[in-house]
């Protein structure tokens, strides 16, 4: 039986966390529910309750997004967290992915779409929207050159090698989904990871660095 959801959202709009909870409801997977109006209030519920789930705004007065998700990851690194916001701004979603976000989903996404975040994340896969994805690697070529764009955290994990070495077998992403288990939007969002941390742009550039670097062996 799967291990039931334990949701924590981090929002400060109250209005907004009734009606994201009303809709939880409806998802039997989802056990507990609680709500904190900031960063502080999450981190102070973290400590006290036990939670799997955060679902999290960026812009938060006092603690927000950015602080709170490092602050978790260092701290509760079994949590996992899905940035639910309605900033689409390439440095926000990069730096919340360098802080260990699974899921990055706009505010405007119908519940069917968080629905499917909030499952594929519990499920340990991560969930990108589509329009996530394509700002994400559409702002790589602009940070490309930029020396402070790479990050000693951004080391590429065990499953992102083997997307990769299948990426660089010439496999397609619906391919490399149906051999690994998992949804060709999973490995999308994989992808773009990936072009974030080698500071590549395109398929080609990607398999050259992959080969260089020794990441993979053909």
């Amino acid at each position: 039986m799967d291990k039931p959801i334990r949701i924590l959202i981090a929002d400060d709009h109250s209005l907004f966390r009734e009606g994201l909870v009303a809709l939880l409801n409806s998802m039997p997977e989802i056990t507990h529910i609680r709500e904190a109006g900031n960063g502080r209030e999450a981190l102070d519920l973290l400590r006290k309750d036990r939670f799997n789930l955060v679902l999290m705004d960026l812009h938060m007065p006092g603690f927000d997004g950015f602080k709170t998700s490092r602050i978790i990851r260092k701290e509760f690194p079994g949590v996992k967290m899905i940035a639910l916001t309605m900033s689409d701004e390439h440095d926000a979603i990069l730096e919340m992915s360098r802080n260990g976000v699974s899921g990055y989903v706009l505010k405007m996404a119908g519940f069917p779409e968080l629905r499917e975040a909030i499952t594929r994340v519990h499920a340990g896969e991560k969930y990108f929207s589509e329009p996530i994805t394509k700002i994400l690697v559409d702002g790589i070529i602009e940070n490309n050159n930029n020396e402070n764009f790479y990050h000693r955290d951004n080391i590429i994990t065990p499953i992102e090698k083997e997307i990769l070495w299948h990426l660089c077998n010439g496999l397609t992403a619906q391919e490399i989904g149906t051999r690994m288990g998992l949804a060709r939007r999973t490995i999308e969002g994989h992808k773009a990871t990936l072009y974030v941390k080698t500071g590549t742009d395109n398929m080609q550039s990607l398999i050259v660095y992959a080969i260089k670097n020794k990441l993979v062996r053909l």
